[in-house]
């Protein structure tokens, strides 16, 4: 147990705030030192309510804190076993439902108000309890001037700190976990069950508070007693019990005794966190974990094949076995293997390294499951590394990354879980393997001191595990961004390793969208570049704007390139040993086999700002050289035709043109409302407001307001007879197709031919000057470069 610094007034050099060690109790109060170091009375304050010397606050609200946490997202919280399965029985389809509202009402039904008003009411206490002295003191920002309340200024940053931990953890899982648009209201059968449960469950509250006072209890059986009654609460809160009706019912044991009870529960490492994985593995007795052949896509009514090239189901991974944990079961079997394992008397890397792989070795040799692969040249491979990458004698002459250390443990994990899935009679053996195997290497870390990496060139501060589990509409929406101008490449160093890199290159209008990207995945948007790029065809010069960092060695399985690759993003060779982009569509479905229509939107949206542009009254278009893509596309989303364009490519080094082909595919109106509906971060010159797109009426996008503000028809008109579209395109900073489409589309107008122009120019130079023509010319070209100046769409 933790010990604290009991108050006394003969060891104190300075005032500092001390509170009841009972959670709880709102005796705090300001303590004095004596003064002349032995006179005074209260020489070791205790509280008057509980008889207990006080401690000071600093060194105990960082305990309420981890009992509270501890308290509102133990996995203990979710729902029980025995009433998923009565509702699954009884009606499977409110199942779903019934999870997300329990999980919503977890932190309130555990006790979230009461901690909250705790802390406000401790905070402002300590305030109170200052001198005016003291608080202008602490408020003073001069670090050039002596602060003589130090003590007292430490506790408030404390006690601040950890509020605000606190509500950080809230605001997380509400941002995590919750889903407020999928909640629904129950039905009155699921009301029912869910009343009798909680006749049944008051039950418990009684078996509490008569065990109470008895010792025969384990610590665990006390915590199964009490996690059992704050699902009482739980229950309560779900049903629509107001808080009065929750108190009364359970006013017996208060809300700070269970907190008091869960410190202890929490200092002897018996709870453990919930994560998504918990949560999926909740269903895992429900819905059979296999793959299906047919997945109905609800948003637009087509079922997809599994074996079609072009597009892949991504489906929920779930949990067969608990991660790794501290409980006390555990930590038994971790300290008593620990003891065995005797590090090499010399720590240098070369000794520690072979110390490492051998006693890896005699491990896996207790085992048959891994007995195949205990071998300097196999053992690699149930690790997730590269053939032979333990046997390789030059990792040997430095210390493994604390990278390579993360992945050898992720990925034992994972493929000890393939063997329990293969062989349940396993489950026991394999369980222990895994903990003998995660010690060693836990280990070897803690005493080697690694690198962070291997690889210089990742970010520490890149979020590595980014596009690993595609949960939000913004992470689809990037997704697709990278499938339509994003690419992976290898890099190969001098030593002959070699590591992943991604690119995202655009138009340098499209900055900001990189920037934002890049501070998505935890990276400085000062990396963010430009350069200039040349059309081969053409010869014209775009100014691009790209993003490219490293993301670790090939070796790594966890990658965030191969997590890209995974989700569909793959390359192949040609003939020439060229690596060529050949993506498949990832299908997100949920644990019922549904896809999921944000996501998959969200996607179509992102890939739509990399290779798509607006078609005027038809909506969107999308572009892609890979048939089969372009095909899954049209199936899943329901579009219509695909057509076909043959590209003339010159090559100047060859000095040869070849003949590419480009497939497009349509969105329509009602896909792209949906589309633009899901109010992204996306790039804002292809941006259009949903209630602007009207059924048989052009879309007017942000870029065609704004022309259309600045140039009415009738004067457009006008215009029009003396400077050509190219022209005026020109002068107010817009692209000459993208004026003509606005023509075409918005206004309905025909420009007049080629040869007008060219006529016009010819009678323009023949006349003076002061020519009526070239009077008006004038004054109309000074008028659009001044629409030019004020274009918000010029960088």
């Amino acid at each position: 147990m933790k010990t604290y610094t009991m108050v006394s007034r003969k060891s104190l050099e300075e005032d500092r705030i001390a509170i009841c060690p009972k959670f709880g109790c709102e005796s705090l109060t300001r303590v004095k030192p004596l003064k002349f170091g032995f006179l005074g009375f209260g020489k070791y304050p205790k509280c008057k309510k509980h008889k207990m010397p006080l401690i000071y606050i600093d060194e105990r609200i960082g305990d309420f804190v981890d009992a509270a946490l501890s308290c509102l997202f133990d996995i203990s919280s979710l729902p029980p076993k025995n009433l998923l399965s009565m509702i699954s029985e009884k009606i499977p389809n409110e199942l779903d439902t019934f999870v997300k509202i329990w999980i919503s009402c977890i932190t309130i039904g555990r006790g979230a108000p009461i901690i909250s008003r705790y802390m406000d009411s401790i905070s402002n206490s300590y305030l109170k309890h200052l001198t005016k002295k003291q608080i202008k003191s602490i408020n003073n920002c001069d670090k050039t001037k002596k602060n003589n309340y130090q003590t007292i200024k430490n506790g408030l940053q404390e006690v601040t700190n950890q509020y605000t931990r606190l509500l950080k953890h809230l605001r997380t899982h509400h941002e995590v976990f919750n889903y407020p648009k999928q909640l629904k209201p129950f039905s009155n059968s699921l009301r029912t069950i869910l009343t009798i449960w909680l006749e049944n469950c008051k039950k418990v509250e009684k078996e509490i508070i008569s065990n109470e006072q008895k010792s025969d209890k384990s610590l665990t059986e006390v915590k199964n007693m009490y996690d059992s009654l704050l699902n009482i609460g739980i229950l309560m809160c779900l049903l629509g019990y107001s808080t009065k009706k929750r108190e009364k019912l359970t006013n017996k044991i208060t809300a700070f005794d269970r907190f008091n009870a869960y410190h202890e529960f929490y200092t002897n490492g018996i709870t453990r966190k919930f994560t998504k994985n918990d949560i999926l593995a909740l269903y895992q007795n429900i819905f059979q974990n296999s793959e299906e052949n047919l997945c109905t896509f609800a948003s637009f009514g087509r079922k997809l094949s599994v074996n079609n090239p072009g597009l892949k189901i991504i489906t929920p991974k779930r949990d067969i076995i608990n991660q790794y944990t501290h409980s006390n079961e555990k930590n038994m079997i971790y300290n008593s293997f620990l003891k065995k394992l005797k590090s090499p008397s010399d720590n240098s890397n070369t000794n520690a390294n072979n110390w490492f792989t051998q006693i890896l070795l005699e491990t896996m040799k207790h085992y048959s499951f891994l007995k195949e692969y205990a071998s300097l040249r196999k053992m690699s491979i149930p690790f997730g590394l590269s053939d032979s990458y333990l046997y390789d004698k030059r990792y040997k002459k430095s210390v493994i990354s604390h990278e390579y250390l993360d992945e050898m443990r992720k990925n034992i994990s994972e493929f000890i879980k393939k063997k329990i899935r293969s062989d349940t009679n396993l489950t026991k053996k394999a369980l222990k393997a895994r903990n003998q195997i995660v010690t060693i290497i836990e280990k070897y870390r803690n005493e080697n001191n690694p690198k962070l990496t291997a690889n210089t060139q990742i970010s520490k501060k890149l979020k590595k595990s980014y596009f690993h589990d595609i949960s939000s509409p913004q992470q689809a929406y990037y997704l697709g961004l990278l499938f339509a101008d994003g690419w992976i490449t290898i890099a190969r160093s001098k030593g002959g390793s070699r590591s992943f890199r991604i690119s995202l290159s655009l138009k340098v209008e499209d900055k900001p969208i990189i920037k934002r990207f890049a501070q998505e995945i935890g990276l400085n948007e000062s990396r963010v570049l430009e350069r200039d790029s040349k059309d081969p065809k053409t010869g014209n010069v775009y100014r691009m704007a790209y993003l490219q960092f490293g993301v670790g060695s090939t070796s790594i399985k966890n990658s965030m390139a191969r997590d890209l690759i995974k989700l569909g993003m793959t390359y192949k060779k040609d003939t020439m040993g060229k690596r060529s982009k050949v993506p498949i569509l990832p299908v997100f479905c949920n644990i019922k086999g549904e896809v999921d229509q944000d996501l998959m939107l969200a996607f179509l949206l992102g890939y739509f700002d990399g290779d798509g542009t607006l078609k005027g009254s038809n909506g969107g278009e999308i572009y892609s050289s890979n048939y089969n893509f372009i095909s899954a596309i049209k199936i899943v989303y329901n579009l219509g035709k695909i057509c076909k364009i043959e590209r003339v490519k010159f090559d100047p080094l060859k000095k040869f043109h070849t003949k590419r082909s480009l497939y497009s595919l349509y969105i329509n109106k009602e896909m792209f409302k949906d589309i633009m509906s899901l109010n992204l971060n996306s790039m804002e010159r292809k941006r259009v407001d949903p209630k602007s797109i009207v059924l048989n009426a052009p879309l007017m996008t942000k870029q065609r307001l704004w022309i259309k503000k600045e140039l009415p028809k009738e004067y457009l008109k006008t215009i029009l007879k003396t400077h050509s579209p190219s022209k005026i395109a020109k002068l107010i900073g817009i692209d000459h197709n993208t004026f003509l489409k606005f023509l075409r589309v918005v206004y309905n107008i025909k420009p007049k031919e080629k040869g007008y122009y060219i006529a016009l120019s010819y009678d323009r130079k023949q006349q003076s000057d002061n020519s009526e023509l070239n009077r008006i010319y004038v004054e109309t070209t000074r008028h659009l470069i001044d629409i030019g100046k004020r274009n918000p769409f010029i960088q």
